[in-house]
């Protein structure tokens, strides 16, 4: 009788934790980066540099289909750059909104995850030398996967990794010169790598 009552509590369990992430539901949550040790970028394919990252996402999304959510990812990125073989360093702010999406697999508390999106967005920058950048237009790819612990039936702590590949177009002029002599320089940005990633999701 026991072992009945046991199997009929995990099996209410499952069906509402899988209920979560049924079509017509919605998700809202937030995550942050917990790393970013494998940080490179290259310069117009000429410099590469190492990169300190610190990045934090919200988002909120509709399930459109069974374990298929869709909807908006805003984040923040704060990034430390340093120049091999230069003393180039600069410090950048970055905001992104893009469409994400994300499959869950499996049934129970825990889901393993698949996740994917596309942001456009603006990013300032502050020089350690005299230069100022003065328009930069950013966007960022991101693929990850990762799990999702259902905590009770409506709240999950997800950890993941997630690949980055993140493209700026930049314009820059010396703050101390004039434009007809040391005219605005233009050059693209493109980082890559791969972060480790822990957020919270609400679901109802």
């Amino acid at each position: 009788m026991k072992k009945l009552l046991l199997l009929g509590l995990t099996i209410i369990s499952i069906v509402q934790i899988t209920a979560q992430t049924e079509k017509g539901k919605f998700r809202i949550g937030a995550n942050s980066n917990l790393d970013a040790s494998f940080v490179s970028t290259k310069l117009s394919g000429e410099r590469t540099s190492k990169d300190l990252d610190l990045g934090f996402e919200i988002g909120a999304s509709y399930f459109v289909f069974n374990n298929l959510s869709a909807g908006l990812s805003l984040s923040f990125l704060g990034t430390n750059r340093k120049f091999e073989n230069s003393t180039d360093a600069f410090n950048t702010y970055t905001f992104n909104l893009g469409p994400e999406i994300t499959y869950y697999l499996l049934k129970g508390r825990i889901k393993p995850l698949l996740s994917s999106s596309y942001t456009f967005g603006w990013r300032g920058t502050s020089f350690e030398s005299d230069s100022n950048v003065i328009n930069i237009n950013s966007t960022i790819f991101n693929l990850g996967a990762g799990v999702a612990f259902f905590i009770s039936k409506s709240i999950s702590i997800d950890v993941k990794l997630n690949y980055f590949n993140r493209q700026d177009d930049t314009e820059l002029q010396d703050q101390n010169s004039f434009s007809f002599v040391n005219p605005i320089r233009k050059f693209e940005l493109v980082s890559t790598g791969i972060d480790s990633l822990i957020g919270f999701n609400f679901y109802f």
